[in-house]
């Protein structure tokens, strides 16, 4: 009796031992594990401006059609950061615009690398937004846009300026959320989801 009993108990603890290798083998296989990834969470006050010096404008009045408490500050210094929870970034250059402001691509970048290192190490939130589609991509543009990216936490794009899945691949690069629409009140629609309010269209 104790030996079929002994006999019983290994069966069980070898069944169970095979049963557990099996399942963290498919586990890490598949990629999977139990940890979720943390939920961004949205909030105001929130600053607004551009790295490209492209479309600043147009993401404010955005930002205010959607209720957001928002700002626009082109020349963003450490300052200004302040107390701030979110930076959202207007993505694109602009030649002309850049121009008028006296600066070249290369050294727009540099401004841009700069604001977002100063955002990160206040913790503040970079949600990157990209609204003028196709005339805001290629070669002027696209390094820029890049560059937000990938310090960004999520990113809101026309799919007009993402009909080659350019910020599709650095948004699942990196891991983070993309929320890709069709117009400027899908936008609005977009930042009201994220920070959970009600905007004026």
């Amino acid at each position: 009796m104790k030996d079929t009993r002994l006999t019983w108990l290994i069966t069980l603890c070898l069944t169970a031992l095979i049963s557990g290798a099996s399942v963290a083998q498919e586990t890490e296989e598949s990629g999977e594990t139990d940890s979720t990834p943390e939920e961004i969470v949205w909030a105001t006050p929130a600053l607004v401006t551009t790295v490209g010096r492209a479309d600043g404008s147009i993401v404010d009045v955005i930002c205010r059609r959607a209720s957001i408490g928002s700002e626009l500050v082109e020349e963003v210094q450490a300052e200004n950061l302040e107390g701030i929870a979110t930076l959202i970034v207007a993505m694109g250059g602009s030649a002309n615009c850049l121009a008028a402001a006296g600066v070249d691509a290369a050294t727009e970048a540099e401004r841009g690398e700069a604001v977002l290192a100063m955002a990160a190490a206040a913790h503040v939130k970079i949600l990157g937004v990209h609204v003028g589609g196709a005339p805001r991509r290629g070669e002027l543009s696209d390094d820029l846009c890049e560059l937000v990216a990938d310090a960004a936490d999520a990113l809101i794009v026309k799919s007009g300026g993402n009909e080659d899945d350019f910020f599709t691949a650095i948004a699942e690069r990196r891991g983070i959320p993309l929320i890709e629409v069709e117009t400027n009140a899908e936008v609005i629609a977009a930042l009201e989801g994220l920070f959970g309010v009600t905007g004026t269209q």
